[in-house]
């Protein structure tokens, strides 16, 4: 049964992004679905702008709903056959989300996704 979220991303960033604005719309995605505890990893544990298959580490999924961020970490999931729920990149650089309907729809279609486990 999948009872846990674990949103998966590229890599970290340079710098401490703990108070980064992506982090920060993260959060508020998550506060407006609802979930408090959730995991979080990257597919590399480095900075790196590209990535190759040899700098991807995946931790134990098992048991997880995963959100991928960004469309590389989704085709890559996609790429191993893991069920998740594609999200967009967070970040204020994604103009996609300068559209408050978008982001709305995205918060709406992370509620449906993780309804399950409330």
């Amino acid at each position: 049964m999948k009872n846990k979220i674990l949103i998966i991303g590229h890599s970290p960033a340079k710098k401490n992004i703990l108070k980064s604005p992506t982090m920060k719309r993260l959060h508020k995605w998550m506060d407006e679905c609802g979930i408090d505890f959730y995991g979080f990893t990257n597919l590399c544990y480095e900075p790196k702008a590209k990535l190759k298959e040899e700098d991807i580490f995946l931790t134990d999924m098992s048991g997880h709903r995963i959100i991928a961020l960004g469309g590389f970490v989704s085709k890559y999931l996609n790429k191993l056959g893991v069920e998740h729920f594609a999200a967009p990149h967070p970040s204020p650089l994604n103009r996609n989300l300068n559209d408050k309907s978008f982001e709305n729809k995205i918060i709406n279609e992370l509620k449906v996704y993780t309804q399950a486990i409330l």
